[in-house]
């Protein structure tokens, strides 16, 4: 491996958080809170904005061969554009890019030769004013942003005062003719009974050919989520469970849009599982099948994230969210899941969990400040080829970890990047972010990571040899996706 261009810091600074009462009054055991990095098998690049929070979500778009990544960031209301060209250095181009949005897509619209970005926006309280829905933005020119469109999730004028349905989430957006939302479409979707209290999130379509005047396709749900279906709920395990979850996380990926011949999305439907839809007709869509992990009473999201990037191989990742700090709750599955036969899908294997490194001041991540558990895979729309044996995923506290799925049957963790903590701001009891999105330029062979201590940049030998300067995109991950652009 090349000589590191940063170097990690030493053991710099150990600290031990503040103990949290227990709810029943006694002192749990203190998290390590570490101002400490560990690398192993990967090399840091560079380190942007630090000691700022920007665990938040990261797209790309390339005009020639310069290079701009779009960002959102929990710390930083709206978006960021970062001119990322030469990775070693970003520069903010323009840090209001859309002033809300907690969730963005990138995609190239050949017809209207634009750079669009579609921008998740709302209130998440029933009856409090405010819109509630997507925004779509023309982000062409990254200095001087255009607002398009808003699309309120329950169909009506985007501008009354008060809206329908709870704020949408994690969304799909390819450039095509229809757009993926997560959302709770309307006050038909929120419950007042038991832990299901509030909005249930579920899959809509829209029709954003004519991308100023948006349409509803289709809104699609699974039996009980809908406040009327009594019946449903009462029928149903998920619902049976205490601890499932009945909101859709989201996305719905659709790795082949439907103009192209696309058939299937592969969605994060929480306690439902993983779902595969056929939305080959949107306006009628059909559940082909669904695989659920082992329920458990843990605290979190049963199924959070599907990265169908390897479906070619036949499989697709299926991870769950820990929102309880620690390992205070029973560990969800992190599961790779045979869809060969999309209405027989069947785990083949489980991602191995990640064990804290021989010089930490801890045995496992379970001690370490904040959560333990999987986040984010890369986005499956990137720049180049994805790679078909290596894949990365953010663990939170545990940080980034990659692994060679050569073997699908049997993944192993071959390198890892745990960054630095940031600020201890007591909001343990919500679980603290530390590795929160990865993207990867898989042309230039640059691995993103998005935490709590700003953005980090760096190499794998699984790679190749870094591209550290301009580069024009000769091709992307999906077929179809950005052709044309600048």
């Amino acid at each position: 491996m090349r000589k590191a261009v940063l170097q990690i810091s030493a053991l710099a600074g150990c600290l031990l958080a503040p103990a949290y009462a227990s709810a029943q009054g006694a002192a749990e055991p203190q998290p390590v809170y570490e101002k400490r990095s560990y690398i192993s098998g990967l090399e840091l690049l560079g380190h942007s904005f630090p000691g700022q929070e920007r665990g938040g979500k990261m797209q790309m778009m390339i005009k020639g061969d310069k290079r701009y990544m779009v960002q959102t960031s929990f710390g930083h209301p709206g978006g960021w554009i970062i001119d990322v060209t030469d990775p070693l250095k970003p520069v903010i181009v323009n840090a209001h890019a859309f002033p809300e949005g907690d969730n963005v897509q990138v995609a190239w619209r050949g017809d209207l030769q634009k750079w669009i970005a579609m921008v998740s926006v709302g209130q998440t309280e029933p009856g409090a004013p405010g819109f509630r829905g997507v925004q779509f933005w023309d982000i062409t020119n990254p200095e001087h942003t255009l607002l398009l469109s808003s699309w309120s999730q329950d169909g009506g004028d985007p501008a009354r005062k008060v809206q329908e349905g709870g704020r949408p989430h994690r969304n799909y957006y390819d450039g095509g003719r229809y757009a993926y939302i997560s959302t709770s479409p309307n006050d038909e979707y929120y419950l007042t009974e038991g832990d299901r209290r509030g909005y249930q999130g579920a899959l809509q379509i829209i029709d954003v050919s004519d991308i100023e005047k948006p349409k509803l396709v289709s809104n699609v749900h699974m039996p009980g989520q809908l406040a009327s279906e009594v019946q449903e709920r009462a029928a149903s395990e998920t619902y049976a469970h205490p601890f499932s979850g009945t909101s859709m996380h989201g996305p719905a990926y659709v790795p082949t849009r439907l103009e192209d011949g696309g058939k299937y999305a592969y969605g994060s439907w929480n306690g439902f599982g993983m779902a595969i839809h056929d939305v080959s007709d949107p306006t009628a869509v059909s559940l082909v099948s669904t695989w659920v992990p082992k329920r458990i009473e843990g605290r979190g999201f049963l199924v959070h994230t599907v990265d169908p990037t390897h479906v070619g191989r036949g499989f697709v990742i299926v991870t769950p969210e820990e929102v309880a700090p620690g390992c205070s709750s029973p560990r969800f599955e992190n599961s790779i899941v045979d869809v060969s036969d999309p209405a027989h899908p069947f785990k083949i294997a489980d991602l191995p969990t990640p064990t804290a490194p021989a010089d930490a001041p801890y045995t496992s991540f379970c001690d370490r400040y904040g959560r333990f558990g999987t986040h984010n895979a890369p986005h499956l729309k990137a720049p180049g080829k994805a790679a078909a044996n290596f894949t990365c995923y953010t663990w939170f506290a545990a940080g980034l970890q990659c692994y060679d799925i050569t073997d699908p049957k049997s993944p192993r963790i071959v390198s890892y990047f745990v960054p630095e903590q940031g600020a201890d701001d007591g909001i343990r009891a919500r679980g603290a972010r530390t590795a929160d999105d990865v993207f990867i330029e898989w042309d230039r062979k640059l691995i993103w990571v998005s935490t709590d201590t700003g953005n980090y940049v760096l190499s794998s030998p699984e790679l190749g040899e870094p591209v550290l300067g301009p580069a024009p995109a000769a091709e992307w991950t999906l077929p179809g996706l950005n052709v044309g652009h600048p």
